[in-house]
């Protein structure tokens, strides 16, 4: 006998709403809801801890059986049009979705290094664990720690015994040699876009209303290959400048915007509070996401203008990059030893007056260090967000730190599964309503709470007696990355009721720029990955260090045409070619 599952609708439509304008002011959280950071230390679990989580477990299978027991149909329905914020058409009728009884699958899913500080596998994943409740459909997990994963990996496709699912791709589309397309070419996953349609509705809806998104989960042969992660709109910037706020407060200064601006903001630092390196450069004489570069209509790496590929280093807007960054090095506007530091120094500098200036996150480099001077009982201490920087008032910068709406951790279903369609509808489900909840929230009444029509994360989830972080948790109880419909952390840290600093660094990061230079999320064949990979090893080893000597003075910038001599010597304009085929075939999908 089959179950059968009815899904109906809760609406998303106030939640969504405030979660993409959270620019401004989240809802107030009740006194109970505290912040929580999103990555902490993992602490040692004791026998404490194993108890608390058996009972936990229990608690919420029970939760989620008696939701299952107290009626014979599970009601959830596709996000609507507001959810998603894309191209928009009526999202489709409520699926009715029937499970065969007994239905198991195996599943291949790594844990990261911070799951694995939580759970030994995802079978001991408390969100999965109440969508089998719910669907009646059983998962068998395989966990290798991601450290293995590589090697876990070949072995797995090297094996004739694959699971039925298969996830997997953090940083492409898939990790196959050659991709996706040649996956399924060599007889190993399955071509899912005609069985789409069909067999994922509510998937195939956010692909339907939204042509950018089409074409990131679209490989170039056409094919969508997987479910992947997607995002329910463009996710706003999450890094950029950070400075030291309580500082310019003293001098009575604004935010810095323009490069003056920030020639003078640096100079009064070093001279006002005998700053050793007011601004801190990475250990290659650049900063994340091209800042500084990119205000001169240049990246650190390749980019394209108008769908043509560039090479930032060698464009005239570099040159300016690097004319800049030497003479601030010669003010003593730079740490004099940025070449040299690692992580730990650079941490150390930015707490103790050493430094003004760095490149961070929502979360690290930011929040992080005020908590951490603030428990010293330093209560001036204080950091603000700084736009990406401008040549002038009235221009752009259009290289800036940049997410696709496809986040990858694409689930695959490999030729070894025998009900193709079942694994498809069970995927799918996690696309819809109650899906969305799931692995953004967690556990309903357990680590979220609806108030006055909004979920807030519990004070048990934020502040669990185990003394686990949010991120941590976040593996236990959800998760953080999956063939499902996440929403951009601004959207999820409102049910925190974090910080409302959090909030404010995106609209920051978003100021005077935009992503119009970046390239597009393309794939590579597997000739064109290693043939461009040997070129650019080749270029990065001469290239790096010269950027280096050309900013502290070892190089004259006079040579910069050398430098870009010797670049294409090395078979750059090769490498641009490789590239800009991809970027034509990303368009032509």
């Amino acid at each position: 006998m089959n179950k059968k599952y009815k899904f109906t609708v809760l609406s998303l439509l106030i939640i969504i709403a405030v979660g993409l304008s959270a620019c401004g002011q989240a809802p107030a959280a009740p006194a109970a809801t505290t912040a929580a950071a999103e990555t902490a230390a993992p602490v040692t679990t004791t026998a404490a801890t194993t108890d608390a989580a058996a009972t936990t477990a229990a608690a919420t299978t029970a939760a989620a059986a008696t939701a299952a027991a107290t009626t014979s149909t599970i009601t959830t329905a596709a996000p609507t049009a507001a959810v998603t914020t894309m191209t928009t058409t009526t999202a489709p009728a409520a699926a009715e979705y029937s499970f065969p009884e007994g239905a198991k699958f195996t599943y291949f899913l790594p844990l990261s290094s911070q799951a694995a500080a939580i759970i030994a596998s995802f079978n001991e994943n408390e969100a999965y664990k109440y969508k089998e409740e719910i669907t009646g459909v059983q998962i068998e997990f395989i966990s290798p720690p991601s450290a293995q994963w590589s090697e876990s990996f070949k072995l797995l496709i090297a094996s004739s015994d694959l699971p039925d699912i298969i996830e997997e791709g953090s940083g492409s589309v898939s990790e196959y040699p050659g991709g996706a397309d040649k996956a399924i070419a060599d007889g190993v996953y399955v071509d899912l876009t005609g069985l789409i349609p069909q067999n994922a509705p509510y998937y195939n809806s956010l692909i339907e209303n939204d042509p950018e998104l089409r074409n990131e989960v679209t490989t170039d042969e056409g094919i969508i290959p997987a479910f992947f992660c997607v995002h329910s709109a463009k996710e706003t910037a999450w890094s950029g400048l950070v400075l030291r706020y309580d500082w310019l407060n003293a001098l009575s200064l604004d935010i810095p915007v323009t490069i003056a601006d920030w020639e003078n903001v640096l100079t009064l630092f070093k001279e006002e509070f005998d700053c050793e390196g007011p601004l801190q450069l990475g250990e290659l004489g650049t900063l994340g996401d091209s800042i500084f570069a990119g205000s001169f209509d240049a990246a650190n790496g390749f980019m394209q203008i108008d769908k043509k590929v560039y090479y930032g280093p060698v464009l005239e807007g570099y040159r300016e990059y690097l004319i800049l960054m030497n003479d601030w090095y010669q003010k003593g506007l730079i740490d004099p030893e940025f070449y040299t530091r690692d992580g730990q120094t650079r941490d150390a500098m930015a707490t103790t007056g050493r430094s003004g200036a760095w490149v961070g996150d929502y979360n690290n480099r930011l929040n992080t260090y005020i908590r951490m001077v603030q428990n010293t009982g330093d209560d001036v201490y204080d950091l603000e967000s700084a736009p990406y920087p401008i040549r002038e008032i009235g221009t752009l910068c259009h290289v800036r730190q940049t997410n696709f709406k496809n986040k990858f951790s694409g689930a695959f279903i490999t030729t070894s599964c025998k009900d193709v369609e079942t694994a498809m509808r069970w995927l799918d489900w996690n696309y819809s309503e109650d899906g969305l909840y799931l692995f953004n929230y967690g556990i309903p009444d357990l680590t979220y709470e609806m108030i006055d029509g909004f979920p807030f994360y519990t004070d048990w989830y934020n502040n669990n007696p185990d003394g686990y972080s949010s991120g941590h948790m976040s593996w236990k109880y959800r998760t953080s990355y999956g063939p499902y419909l996440r929403l951009f952390t601004q959207q999820r840290v409102h049910a925190s009721a974090q910080d409302p600093k959090i909030f404010t660094t995106y609209s920051v990061w978003e100021e005077n720029g935009d992503c119009a230079y970046v390239l597009p999320l393309i794939s590579y064949t597997a000739d064109e990955s290693s043939e461009r990979a040997r070129i650019l090893t080749e270029i990065n080893t001469y290239k790096d260090p010269m950027v280096v000597k050309f900013i502290i003075g070892e190089e004259p910038i006079s040579n910069f045409d050398t430098f870009v001599s010797q670049l294409e010597r090395l078979g750059l304009d090769r490498a641009v070619e490789i590239t800009q085929d991809a970027v034509d075939r990303y368009y032509n999908r």
